[in-house]
């Protein structure tokens, strides 16, 4: 394998990366945003 197939390979390799940890971190700080809307609403505790 050249370098250069191995240079897409390794962009393809950092866009699914980069997607992935996207869709984590918006599937972990859109409920906690919405907890703290929320909270801040609610008047707290």
């Amino acid at each position: 394998m050249d370098d250069r197939g191995a240079g897409e390979w390794n962009t393809i390799y950092l866009l699914v990366l980069a997607i992935i940890a996207a869709i984590l971190m918006f599937g972990v700080i859109k409920p906690m945003f919405s907890k703290g809307a929320s909270y801040v609403s609610g008047g707290g505790p």
